[in-house]
């Protein structure tokens, strides 16, 4: 687990690996709606909620500790929501608060990237939306999937980025504002190289986004019982956070 890139697919088989690709979506898109509405202001109904994905990262041995270690960029996003939080409301609870809330995001994020394919996701997306709307639900599955390969892309080549310049023992702290145009370009540069190769791969394929592609993946009763027993769990949660706030 050295090279570990972020948002990218881990193979295994749990829980969530063995669920149904929409299945998460789903699910991920009511935690998402929860923790927006009803954790602004009621730390109860956060903490909760910042149990579900800590229970996840259990139920699929998430390598969180090496994990961390790639999170430097997100570290960052967090103290300046903080700081800028703190400024508007002068709260270090509603601070906090706000830090908790943007990590559950990302660890929700993380979970679903890490058991979830993007090919399987996009051959789920496409046997629904291509009955519906036919050509164009092919191609908005393909965009999706390439969208899901180019995010973990580009945080491997932040990753590459900056652990060459750490081998040439180059100092972040050195004249910082050139570093971070130095930094910022190099990776720019390398991100659009990738994104060529990447477009001349799918062409050497003759890769089609119009092209119906079937899919393996079908709702089982064990997909069922996850979206009811969490739909539960976040209407409890939803309530006691009402009641207890």
């Amino acid at each position: 687990m050295a090279d570990v890139v972020l948002f990218s697919y881990r193979e295994a088989s749990t829980l969530l690996h063995r669920l149904h690709p929409l299945t998460k979506v789903l699910a991920m898109i009511a935690f998402s709606i929860v923790l927006s509405l009803k954790s602004g202001n009621e730390p109860t109904t956060l903490t909760l909620l910042s149990c579900i994905p800590i229970i996840g990262m259990i139920v699929v041995r998430f390598p969180l500790r090496t994990y961390v270690k790639r999170m430097g960029f997100f570290i960052v996003i967090a103290c300046i929501i903080g700081g800028f939080r703190y400024l508007a409301t002068q709260q270090t609870g509603t601070s906090i608060m706000a830090v908790v809330r943007f990590f559950d995001f990302i660890l929700i994020g993380l979970l679903f990237a890490d058991s979830s394919a993007a090919d399987d996701l996009s051959r789920a997306i496409g046997a629904i939306f291509g009955k519906i709307i036919g050509k164009s639900g092919y191609r908005f599955a393909a965009t999706v999937e390439i969208a899901l390969y180019s995010l973990p892309l580009v945080f491997e080549t932040v990753a590459k980025c900056l652990d060459a310049r750490k081998s040439r023992l180059q100092s972040a702290w050195k004249h910082p504002v050139r570093q971070s145009i130095s930094i910022g370009t190099s990776i720019l540069w390398m991100i659009i190289a990738r994104g060529e190769q990447l477009a001349d791969a799918l062409e050497g394929r003759l890769f089609d986004p119009s092209r119906p592609r079937q899919s393996n993946w079908s709702f089982t009763w064990r997909d069922i019982l996850f979206l009811l027993a969490l739909l539960l769990l976040l209407a409890g949660i939803w309530i006691m956070g009402t009641t207890f706030s």
